[in-house]
C-alpha cells in the first residue's frame, strides 16, 4: 500500500508541473550494495524512490539517496554519507538510515529494523542531538511521509500564488479609485 502512496506523491508532483532534480539513477545492484554497506534492508517505497530518481529534490523537498557520485557521495544528499556520519556521531543506531534534515535542526530517518510484513517501515523525526534524546513517529511509511511532504509543498505553493494574486489585485484596485 505504501508504494501506492509513494506513486501518488510522484503523480501529484508531476501533475503540478514539479519535476525532481535529474541525477544518475542507480541500478538495482547499487541499491543492493547500499544495503550491504549500511547493513540494512530498505523499505519498498524508499527503494522505489531510489530506483526512480536516485534521490529526490524538488522545491523544498529533499530526500537523501544515491546521486551522481554513487555510494561515495560526500554531501547531505547522500544517504550513505549522512547515515554513516550520523552513526559515527551516535545520533542514530546501526539499524537506521538518515533520509533528510528539516533545515531547522531536526532530521528524518527510517529505522530499518521496523520493517513490517508489507516491506515498509515508519519514518521518524529526531532533534539534532540524536534519537537517544527522543524521537517522534511522523509517518507509517516512506510513501506516506513523501505524500505528506508533497501535500504540504503544494499547499504552500498555492498560498504563495494566492498571496501574489491578492497583491496584484490590491494594487490594481487603486486604478479604479476616483
Amino acid at each position: 500500500m505504501s508504494e501506492q502512496t509513494y506513486r501518488e506523491a510522484i503523480r501529484l508532483l508531476q501533475n503540478n508541473g514539479l519535476h525532481p532534480l535529474k541525477v544518475r539513477r542507480p541500478a538495482l545492484e547499487d541499491i543492493i550494495l547500499l544495503e550491504r554497506r549500511l547493513n540494512v534492508r530498505l523499505p519498498r517505497s524508499y527503494r522505489a524512490m531510489l530506483l526512480d530518481f536516485g534521490l529526490l529534490q524538488v522545491e523544498s523537498i529533499s530526500i537523501a539517496g544515491i546521486g551522481n557520485a554513487g555510494l561515495d557521495g560526500t554531501t547531505s544528499s547522500s544517504v550513505v554519507f549522512s547515515t554513516e556520519k550520523d552513526r559515527r556521531n551516535g545520533l542514530i543506531t546501526d539499524t537506521m538510515i538518515q533520509i533528510g534534515v528539516t533545515g531547522y535542526g531536526p532530521f528524518y530517518f527510517i529505522d530499518c529494523a521496523e520493517i513490517d510484513a508489507n516491506g515498509e517501515a515508519p519514518v521518524w523525526e529526531a532533534q539534532g542531538n540524536g534519537v537517544s534524546y527522543g524521537k517522534a513517529k511522523i509517518a507509517n511509511s516512506f510513501g506516506d511521509f513523501l505524500l505528506n511532504e508533497v501535500h504540504s509543498l503544494l499547499k504552500n505553493l498555492r498560498e504563495d500564488h494566492e498571496s501574489e494574486y491578492s497583491k496584484y489585485w490590491k494594487e490594481r484596485s487603486k486604478d479604479f479609485d476616483h
